[in-house]
């Protein structure tokens, strides 16, 4: 189901997001998109994506990004 970006971001707080991206603003940023894939750590959300090279991927996170984190 296609979305807004910030609606889903909404949706899941406190977890990592992959969102395949279907629409940009005119600067490029990504707007809209479908929920792929969501994780509670950034390195889950890599593990659960599947590598295609036909789709755009956003990864974010659905709130304040924690300051003690690892990423990898």
């Amino acid at each position: 189901m296609v979305e807004e970006i910030d609606k889903i971001k909404k949706k899941h707080q406190g977890m990592w997001l992959a969102i395949k991206i279907v629409k940009r603003d005119e600067y490029g940023r990504p707007i809209a998109g479908e929920l792929l894939a969501e994780a509670k750590t950034h390195h889950e959300l890599h593990l659960k994506l599947v590598d295609d090279p036909d789709q755009e991927v956003y990864e974010t996170y659905g709130g304040k990004v924690p300051t003690k984190a690892v990423l990898f």
